[in-house]
């Protein structure tokens, strides 16, 4: 039997890096865990760890990016539906939580970490926010629309508040456990009233 192609064994090399990695932090943390660790894990020599990701911080960055872009195309998908505005940002942001309550010993790393990459996995982070903060936006345009929401507040800052919302549900849940009950309740519990205190009279 031939064997595979080399694109193929080049992916499949990555994913077993990438893998191994995503164990690894959960298990260890960031700091307490090496390059050489993660290569014996994966079965690959400390050069294939380098020449995929370059350096500790870069594989760490594709864990958390890799694991977060199919959640949020999940979530946009989710909040097509003509709902209440309340339930849509629930369902927009709730395939986030569940990536984070599944792994929250790896969450804890990613997002103390996550927040100092440089590069270009910072650039390649700040369009994944951005792209999502748009599709925020969107939904509360359509609240808007919909006369759900009033039409004189900025679309720019509401989204940014609830970005804001979004990250102190993070912290908070993860504090308290990381369960997917904690992250829902917490962000209903931030995001109701907000909505509440906006809603067109």
């Amino acid at each position: 039997m031939p064997p595979p192609p080399r694109h193929e064994t080049k992916a499949l090399t990555r994913q077993a890096i990438l893998h191994a990695g995503r164990d690894i932090f959960a298990r260890q943390g960031y700091e307490q865990t090496t390059i050489r660790q993660i290569a014996q894990a994966a079965g690959v020599g400390v050069g294939s760890v380098h020449l995929h990701f370059d350096n500790k911080l870069n594989l760490l960055a594709a864990v958390l990016l890799e694991g977060l872009e199919p959640r949020i195309a999940e979530g946009i998908n989710a909040a097509q539906a003509p709902l209440p505005l309340a339930e849509q940002l629930q369902r927009l942001f709730r395939p986030l939580f569940v990536f984070y309550a599944e792994q929250p010993e790896l969450s804890r790393v990613l997002l103390k970490e996550g927040l100092f990459l440089q590069g270009g996995w910072k650039e390649r982070f700040d369009r994944q926010i951005q792209a999502f903060l748009e599709e925020v936006g969107k939904v509360l345009l359509q609240g808007q629309q919909t006369r759900q929401w009033r039409s004189d507040i900025p679309i720019e800052g509401a989204t940014q508040t609830l970005f804001a919302l979004y990250l102190a549900t993070l912290i908070g849940a993860l504090r308290e456990g990381g369960e997917l009950t904690r992250f829902e309740t917490l962000f209903a519990t931030l995001l109701l009233p907000w909505i509440a205190a906006h809603r067109r009279p």
